[in-house]
């Protein structure tokens, strides 16, 4: 039997056979003519190079155990398998700067830049994705723009031109954005509501039975019947959140449009619909544009009375609408705060209103 041993062995000699014909036939190919450049050279003793692999291999004296190895093929058919690489190195190795087979080998293109041009081609092809997410999200901005950028090539450009269109609204003075488009609320986790406030509305049982409730219209048919009073707690009590804070709270939750905000405000039928059109947009909005959303109703002459527990204390909207914008507290609870610079401002708006 032939040990593995025993065949590498054999391969390598057979290897070295190889290396040493070829060396020979580079020391003699310059002294040669240019027809006999690949003639294989003598031997020592009027013997001839191998001018392949196979050729050495059918001249090894093989021992008749190894031959009949099943392990070991022919060497007429091995031969050409294994040196098919080695062979095509050779030539390649002999070819002259000035042959032709030189310069065809020069005007292809290289490796490198083949692959730098299908890399571009690549990235070209490849679609633009959200770094955020591998699947679209229709909540994220970014995947509904590549959604739709790839659906309309322009929609880009219009997506562009109305963002510098609702910028440009934003930085005018007093100017009110209205329509179908969601108001939009600075703080969508907590609502600006104090932590005990929240927990107590969210363990309120009238709450839960608001929850059931998801249309702005069903809201409103809830203050007309149950909402009696602007406080926060309602029945005299700091632990029991009044009904209007209730819906307030499932307002912020169903989320409103500029016209629905607009409804709660004008509203003529009930005041304490107004006034949580006007809680709605102190929590929601950012302080910046409290002016802008709540000045005009400072000058408004309706009355109500916005407390059970005082009866016959009566104030008007603007009064109230005035209390909102100026003081830190709301009947045993806290507002958002106003930063100081922007507090000034509002500040000096509202004092030409009482003058007057």
């Amino acid at each position: 039997m032939l040990r593995p041993g025993q065949l590498y062995k054999l391969k390598r000699f057979a290897l070295c056979i190889h290396h040493e014909a070829t060396n020979l036939r580079r020391k003699q190919a310059p002294e040669a003519p240019a027809q006999q450049a690949m003639s294989p050279p003598s031997l020592p003793g009027n013997q001839m190079a191998p001018s392949s692999f196979a050729a050495v291999l059918q001249n090894i004296a093989v021992p008749q155990a190894i031959v009949g190895h099943p392990m070991v093929l022919p060497a007429q058919q091995a031969a050409p398998n294994l040196t098919h690489a080695l062979d095509s190195r050779d030539m390649r190795m002999t070819r002259r700067p000035g042959s032709e087979s030189f310069k065809a080998e020069a005007l292809e293109p290289r490796n490198g830049d083949e692959r730098k041009e299908e890399k571009t081609q690549e990235e070209e092809s490849e679609p633009i994705r959200c770094h955020f997410h591998r699947k679209p999200q229709l909540n994220c901005k970014i995947c509904r723009r590549v959604y739709y950028s790839a659906v309309d090539p322009n929609f880009q450009k219009k997506d562009d031109k109305k963002a510098s269109d609702k910028k440009a609204d934003e930085e005018t003075p007093g100017v009110r954005m209205r329509g179908a488009e969601a108001f939009e609320i600075t703080n969508k986790q907590t609502y600006n509501f104090n932590s005990m406030l929240r927990d107590q509305i969210l363990k309120n049982t009238y709450f839960k039975t608001l929850v059931k409730i998801d249309t702005f219209e069903g809201i409103m048919d809830e203050m007309y019947q149950y909402v009696e009073t602007a406080e926060t707690y309602g029945g005299g009590s700091t632990t029991v959140p009044s009904s209007l804070f209730c819906c307030l709270y499932r307002l912020f939750t169903i989320g409103l449009s500029y016209d629905e905000l607009s409804l709660l405000c004008e509203s003529k039928d009930w005041p304490y619909i107004r006034c949580c059109g006007f809680l709605y947009i102190r929590f929601g909005c950012a302080p910046e544009k409290l002016w802008d959303f709540l000045g005009e109703y400072c000058v408004d002459d309706e009355e109500f009375e916005p407390s059970k527990s005082t009866p016959g204390f009566i104030v008007t909207v603007g009064e109230y609408v005035e209390s909102l914008l100026m003081d830190e507290r709301y009947y045993y609870s806290t507002l958002p705060r106003i930063p100081m610079g922007v507090k000034k401002k509002i500040e000096e708006k509202v004092a030409p209103l009482g003058q007057s």
